[in-house]
């Protein structure tokens, strides 16, 4: 009768199948129940992961904020790109126009007589070449390329086609550009040699000495001139269309000639509109850093469930270090006590942390005096404390944010978010391994159970069965 026990469970732990056949107790939960408690370390250590996890992406994020913010303040760069002057031209066809931080707002009204040309010249041969890649016979002699003032090796014609010696001239780099131009047709072509000089002015010449039947004479294309002009009614002359020499801080670029007694005025003014655009840039970037911080940096006193960022140091270091940054008085930027913090420029805290900008009043400053309010933010001398709010600003988020890849002074340098994401990933690393361990006791925990309680059913079962036959034989 024993044999008949079999049915309980049989083979290994993972076939066993049973709730309390024999003993009536529902093992099955038993073990369950057990089993749970074993996981609970696992779960523990599973959580812990996830939340771990869950830190370390939103201070990916915040790295990656921080680091937009800091693009924005090195977008007002130093003093000499960040004090910006506006150009317009009344005809950019003819003439445009462009200032550095060195301009002086004003008006300027510009003539353009005559444009800066290269020297071009042109040979075919004495016999017409209908055939660029056809040798030169022999006698056909050599050729010496001089562009201004400087020579080049003579080159052998013979044997040659008309494109290797296109290649030879290009690369002795004389500051000429040697081709081989079809001047004739399809049908009937006519190759000839053309040098062109790659700098314009009439002393940027190109001069040739040929020998042998090979090419004919030259002649010239296009002269080598200077451009002529006039700025606010004074004759200049240079040898470039571009001219950054004529008035401090403006380059104008001559397009084309004007037509006579018809001048065009080139206007410079403080570009407010850009400054206010980069500013603007910098106050949302901010904003970015301040409201993911607030959104994950709460607690439920009722839930008692805290945030990601909640009672983190890193976090709260950077945001009170913004916070000083952006409350402090900056007297040590600009003596102007009228531009001498950020609020004062019409830039003021909200209740939440986040800036907010005062459209009218921050108009006002850059238009009563642009330089100051830049005084504020760029550093202007690099001496003492005056380093200015964007240098603050991109310090503090260095510190933040640099890798060991980085460099702080020379030296290998991890910003302490950084750190805090390298401790949350090895910490992650660590969990896993934990939970890896975990599950692999739990597993065998639970088919140890299960074992367990197959024997222990396989033995109520027995004694039942003997129970079962005294009573038949002995009523």
């Amino acid at each position: 009768m024993a044999d008949g026990i079999g049915s309980v469970g049989g083979g290994n732990a993972a076939g066993i199948n049973f709730s309390g056949v024999a003993s009536g107790i529902d093992t099955e939960a038993i073990i369950a129940a057990l089993t749970k408690l074993e996981r609970r370390p696992v779960d523990l250590a599973i959580a812990k992961k996830e939340k771990a996890q869950k830190t370390s992406n939103l201070i990916g994020q915040l790295i990656s904020k921080v680091k937009s913010l800091r693009e924005q303040v090195a977008a007002l760069g130093s003093i000499q790109s960040s004090k910006a002057f506006a150009t317009s031209s009344s005809d950019t066809t003819k003439i445009t126009a462009s200032a550095s931080s060195s301009a002086v707002a004003g008006a300027h009204t510009l003539e353009v007589t005559q444009l800066a040309t290269s020297h071009s010249i042109r040979a075919g041969g004495t016999a017409t070449i209908t055939d660029a890649t056809a040798a030169f016979a022999t006698g056909a002699g050599t050729i010496q390329v001089t562009y201004d003032g400087t020579s080049g090796s003579a080159i052998t014609l013979d044997g040659k086609s008309l494109n290797d010696v296109v290649v030879e001239i290009n690369s002795q780099d004389l500051g000429v550009t040697a081709s081989a131009v079809n001047v004739g047709t399809t049908a009937a072509p006519d190759y000839q040699l053309v040098l062109t000089g790659n700098k314009t002015g009439a002393s940027k010449t190109i001069s040739t000495t040929v020998t042998g039947t090979g090419l004919a004479a030259f002649t010239t294309v296009s002269a080598a001139k200077n451009s002529i002009f006039k700025v606010d009614g004074l004759d200049l002359s240079r040898e470039s269309n571009t001219i950054n020499d004529a008035i401090t801080g403006l380059t104008f670029n001559l397009l084309a000639p004007t037509a006579g007694g018809s001048p065009v005025s080139v206007t410079v003014s403080a570009d407010t509109l850009g400054v206010k655009k980069k500013l603007t840039a910098i106050v949302d970037a901010y904003n970015d850093v301040i409201r993911l911080i607030n959104q994950n940096n709460t607690y439920d006193s009722t839930s008692k469930v805290a945030g990601a960022f909640f009672g983190e140091s890193s976090v709260n270091s950077l945001l009170g270090q913004l916070r000083n940054a952006v409350v402090s008085n900056g007297s040590s930027f600009v003596s102007d006590e009228a531009y001498s913090s950020l609020g004062v420029l019409g830039i003021r805290m909200q209740d939440d942390g986040t800036l907010k900008v005062d459209e009218s009043k921050l108009n006002t400053k850059l238009s009563t005096d642009m330089t100051k309010v830049l005084d504020f933010f760029i550093d202007t001398d690099t001496s003492g404390s005056d380093k200015g709010f964007a240098a603050v600003i991109r310090d503090l988020a260095d510190k933040a944010t640099l890798l060991n890849s980085d460099t702080d002074g020379g030296k290998p340098y991890e910003g302490y978010l950084r750190a805090k994401q390298t401790s949350l990933t090895d910490q992650i690393e660590d969990l896993q391994k934990v939970i890896d361990r975990g599950e692999e006791n739990v597993d065998a925990f639970a088919k140890q159970l299960k074992l367990k309680y197959a024997a222990f059913e396989q033995s109520i079962g027995k004694l039942k069965a003997q129970q079962q036959a005294l009573l038949a034989k002995f009523g």
